[in-house]
């Protein structure tokens, strides 16, 4: 296991961190027929990670969490509940938000982390500035962000360095259990709002 969990480390490193600051390289990301599915890949240097493009997604989020920088598995990241989700919770708990709501608990369970891969310049900007617009408005204690995200669901299929691989069963193995839900997702576009006007 400290073999996997090492090699996760040095995979990410090596390959997640650089893609996010690819700069004005050409994007790393390629689309590749695999079957009658479609597979987004990305090569740099000896390390590859290698995810199968899934359904359609578009989805808005009311933000509980916002990063612009790249993680271990991703380009940026949101944690946020699903509009649909917000509008009801705000129905019965107007303060569900507040960690000492009533609807706390319920508003905490449904908040899930978007994992983003994206191979657009735009979308990367707009993430980082979506970002600094939440932590700005935490500090504030401004008016809610939402975000809507449109692209594909993708399902992380290995990492690959230096000859070992580390397969998507072995990651999930490594998700501690009640950890919040997570997914990753290939943004094509992304929109911000204030969360008032769509709720």
């Amino acid at each position: 296991m400290k073999k996997v969990i090492f090699f996760l480390v040095i995979v990410a490193g090596g390959a997640y961190y650089y893609h996010f600051h690819w700069g004005g390289r050409v994007s790393p990301y390629q689309i590749v027929q695999r079957g009658s599915e479609q597979a987004l890949v990305a090569t740099i240097g000896d390390a590859k990670v290698d995810f199968t493009i899934g359904r359609s997604f578009e989805e808005t989020f009311m933000l509980f969490g916002a990063s612009g920088e790249g993680d271990d598995q991703s380009d940026a990241s949101l944690s946020g509940i699903p509009l649909g989700i917000a509008s009801s919770l705000l129905r019965r708990y107007p303060d569900f938000h507040r960690c000492d709501s009533p609807g706390a608990k319920e508003a905490q369970a449904s908040v899930v982390d978007i994992l983003i891969v994206t191979d657009k310049r735009d979308v990367r900007k707009l993430l980082r500035t979506i970002a600094a617009e939440f932590d700005k408005r935490i500090r504030n204690k401004g008016e809610r962000l939402c975000a809507k995200l449109s692209g594909s669901a993708i399902v992380l299929n290995s990492l690959q360095k230096g000859g070992e691989v580390l397969t998507a069963e072995q990651f999930a193995s490594m998700i501690p259990a009640g950890a919040i839900e997570q997914h990753h997702v290939f943004v094509q576009s992304v929109e911000m709002m204030d969360c008032r006007n769509v709720l």
